[in-house]
């Protein structure tokens, strides 16, 4: 077995993928992981108006924080990409203004309950891994 890394050499001929297209491995694991059922069973939220369940609203943060925009004004190109939609499952992307409101209104009780989901995934890692 060799001791150094290989080159590896990869090319894309598909016109329509876009520089999220690698949020399919994000993707993938936290569909392994079963995540948007585990946030509608542990985190209880009112939910907002904007006709997303609060589960969706998570996830649209989390990936686009895994995405790399830092600000929650820089999803707005997430809104118009096919392909970032289907990967997180849903027909449009959060608007701008519905994150902020989803964030500014969302109890304590909801960030605890969070909190608690995330030390229940990394107590049981062998559980979700399957």
């Amino acid at each position: 077995m060799p001791k150094a890394l290989r080159t590896l050499h990869l090319s894309f001929r598909e016109t329509h993928l876009t520089h999220f297209g690698v949020m399919v491995l994000p993707q993938r694991f936290c569909s392994k992981l079963s995540l948007r059922r585990l946030l509608q069973r542990w985190i209880r939220i009112p939910r907002p108006g904007a006709g997303y369940h609060p589960s969706d609203l998570i996830l649209a943060l989390l990936c686009a924080i895994m995405a790399g925009l830092r600000r929650i004004n820089k999803t707005e190109i997430l809104q118009y990409n096919g392909t970032f939609l289907s990967l997180l499952g849903l027909t449009c992307f959060p608007d701008q203004s519905t994150l902020r409101r989803f964030l500014k209104r969302i109890p304590t009780r909801a960030i605890r309950q969070l909190v608690a989901l995330h030390d229940h995934l990394r107590a049981q890692p062998s559980q979700h891994a399957n």
